[in-house]
């Protein structure tokens, strides 16, 4: 079911050369995020970068590409104490995830205002790294032991979806700047996940 649902995004992409496209919108994205879940206080707040490409297939439906870079520096103490009984303990990594979304926005188009309100799907590749290493020095039984535990993956490409609704200011012809949160969802196998949400401020710029 995933991948025939990729597919036929896919499809509608590139079907667009034979749709009498009203305009593109692109975008330039920034935002925090933070992740949400069982764990999501291993994680402190992070940032986004990225962008939107979106062309129109009439004025209240666009079809388009959404690509971003998310990073999450994890909460030492909260790593430090999952271990146990440390020391010393010393806290390296991170979590990156890497969006490539084909996406569907529809909005509206209010001729007589400035504001108007949308919303956006997508599904595709999610590549993720959550890997963070705790090494220290624990104490038992008088003796002095090293210990070293690894938490989350390295670098992997995971099927996921996110789904977000915004308000736009400005004119979709020329210029907008676009407020949206946005929930994502990635799917790591074994009944796990990897879900986290972005406050996105994007400015757009209609061609």
């Amino acid at each position: 079911m995933k991948k025939t649902w990729i597919l036929m995004v896919l499809c509608a992409l590139l079907s667009y050369s034979s749709i009498e496209a009203q305009g593109v919108k692109l975008s330039l994205i920034g935002a925090v995020s933070k992740e949400v879940g069982p764990e999501h206080e291993r994680f402190n707040w992070g940032f986004s970068v990225g962008g939107d490409f979106f062309f129109y297939v009439d004025d209240n439906i666009l079809l388009g590409l959404r690509s971003t870079y998310s990073r999450f520096t994890p909460d030492e103490s909260e790593f430090v104490e999952s271990v146990g009984d440390l020391f010393e303990g010393n806290v390296s990594g991170d979590a990156f995830v890497v969006e490539i979304i084909p996406s569907l926005r529809l909005t509206t188009r209010y001729s007589m205002s400035n504001i108007n309100l949308f919303a956006q799907i997508g599904a595709g590749v999610f590549i993720l790294n959550n890997d963070v290493t705790v090494t220290g020095e624990s104490d038992e039984d008088g003796e002095t032991s090293v210990v070293q535990e690894v938490f989350g993956e390295g670098t992997q490409g995971r099927f996921g979806f996110n789904v977000g609704l915004g308000i736009t200011f400005g004119n979709p012809e020329f210029i907008t700047v676009d407020l949206y949160p946005m929930f994502n969802l990635v799917f790591l196998g074994d009944g796990d996940s990897f879900r986290y949400f972005t406050i996105n401020l994007a400015l757009g710029i209609g061609i």
